[in-house]
């Protein structure tokens, strides 16, 4: 009889030393890892013992990506003997994982479905003695529900144009027009490729910076700048960074979302003022700067008015590089300019005289 005493008061001993830690409940927390593609995350929100988080990824995303874990936030300890241990369902019964003598236990794999993924996490004192069964100590539930952001729809028309300036004639630089309305695109931005490098222009700053889920381009709004004859190609860019601080960028495809590239090529005879024509002799006006023939194959000549005296002439290209200078030993109003060694195309002849410096263009043929 006294041994059996004994017996009954040793395991209630052990008993009281199981629950012997005090414990201080709140939310428990759902881990990512650092390379999660989700760009938003609302919660923990609890309410009893369950616990809630909303992610929300990107629009092109099928899932959510990560290392996944969830932890047990309430502060306890076992008694001698005893080592915790921790499980992990599914609600429908599932086993997804466990872990001993940790605080939190993994979610095997790398991605999260959309939807709500319900799981039950299981909190026991183990032993593994057969008269003295593991002690269940909490019972909690975590749902983690994945949404993706609202699909973008573009309604978007792009066209090539000259710029000019302030004397109303094309310098030799174009840009793009840009009009028409869109949806959901706060975080889309319209990148070109071509010779110049520049940063690509949020689309929502062509509607005054509004982030309103429809709307429209205001007005005469363009982007870009460059006067380099090549191929241009305008596309569309998703940018965004996730909840852990890394930069996202997605090309949208063409053709997807209303969206389709725009190229176009910039040529030597693109965006050419137009040329008055030019008599076979020259006639004098004052102040007139007169270049014949124009188009010239070998030889063209420079008049100026009678009471100026022309220095030296250089020939520029479109990109304003030099490509021949003439400096006339004895100044005349009147030059000749040899050009047969240059290569077809539109010129600007750059005219330092007495009295100043005239630009004019020159077509070779």
């Amino acid at each position: 009889m006294r041994k059996t005493i004994l017996q009954i008061l040793k395991k209630a001993g052990i008993i009281c030393l199981l629950f012997g830690a005090s414990f201080v409940s709140q939310a428990q927390t759902f881990n990512y890892g650092n390379n999660t593609n989700a760009v938003a995350v609302s919660g923990p929100t609890t309410s009893g013992s369950t616990t809630n988080y909303t992610f929300t990824i990107p629009f092109y995303e099928p899932n959510m990506t990560g290392v996944f874990s969830v932890a047990y936030n309430t502060i306890f300890s076992c008694g001698s003997g005893y080592y915790k241990h921790i499980t992990l369902n599914k609600t429908n019964g599932t086993y997804v994982s466990s872990s001993d003598n940790s605080n939190g236990v993994s979610i095997p794999g790398t991605s999260m479905p959309l939807g709500t993924t319900s799981y039950v996490m299981r909190v026991y004192c183990a032993n593994g003695a057969p008269d003295l069964p593991s002690q269940l100590l909490a019972t909690k539930y975590i749902n983690i529900t994945v949404v993706k952001e609202s699909d973008p729809s573009l309604s978007l028309s792009l066209s090539a144009f000259c710029k000019k300036n302030s004397d109303n004639l094309y310098n030799g630089y174009i840009g793009f027009n840009v009009t028409g309305s869109y949806v959901n695109a706060s975080k889309l931005y319209l990148s070109v490729a071509g010779t110049c490098s520049q940063a690509d222009t949020k689309l929502t700053i062509l509607s005054n910076n509004s982030n309103l889920p429809t709307n429209s381009v205001l007005p005469n709004q363009s982007i870009y700048d460059c006067n380099a004859n090549t191929t241009y190609t305008v596309s569309m860019v998703y940018r965004s960074t996730t909840i852990t601080g890394q930069n996202l960028v997605y090309d949208i495809p063409n053709g997807s979302y209303g969206w389709t590239d725009y190229s176009w090529t910039k040529t030597f005879k693109s965006c050419l003022n137009k040329l008055e024509p030019v008599p076979s002799d020259p006639v004098e006006l004052k102040n007139a700067t007169v270049i014949y023939p124009n188009p010239v194959k070998d030889l063209a000549t420079i008049k100026v008015s009678n009471d100026e005296k022309i220095i030296s002439v250089s020939i520029l290209d479109y990109s304003n590089k030099i490509q021949k200078r003439e400096n006339y030993k004895k100044s005349s109003s009147e030059q000749s300019l040899e050009v047969g060694d240059l290569r077809k195309g539109i010129y600007l002849l750059e005219i330092v005289t007495d009295k100043g410096v005239k630009r004019e263009r020159l077509v070779k043929e």
